[in-house]
């Protein structure tokens, strides 16, 4: 019965939230958990990830270290393309997102008529 009680309260010691206002917070993977299903960068330092639940990372170090993106869609991100700073990401039910600036902000784009899905992208 000791062990047990001891068990408990190495266990709670873990399950309990961190963080200066008391709130969950990723431990790891970091800095988000949700799989990638897209990386892509556009020279050897910048650099974007895109996945579930609308996940957009991005990196200027070459990926030493990544900032998440906060967009305004909820929906997973399949593919991705990068030429400079221009960036489109595409992801489920046909949505296709846009940025002009490396990725720091994004803007949803109509699909193309006769266009379903669209799950991945490429540029020339």
């Amino acid at each position: 019965m000791p062990g047990f009680i001891l068990a408990l309260i190495m266990l709670a010691g873990y399950a309990a939230p961190e963080g200066p206002s008391g709130s969950w917070r990723w431990q790891n993977p970091r800095p988000q958990g949700n799989p990638l299903y897209a990386v892509v960068f556009a020279d050897a330092r910048r650099g974007l990830a895109v996945g579930r639940d609308a996940a957009i990372l991005r990196t200027a170090d070459g990926g030493q270290s990544w900032q998440v993106v906060r967009g305004s869609v909820s929906t997973p991100l399949y593919g991705l393309a990068l030429k400079g700073r221009r960036a489109w990401a595409v992801g489920a039910r046909g949505l296709i997102i846009t940025s002009r600036n490396g990725g720091e902000s994004w803007t949803e784009r109509p699909l193309p008529a006769g266009a379903t899905q669209v799950y991945a992208m490429a540029c020339a």
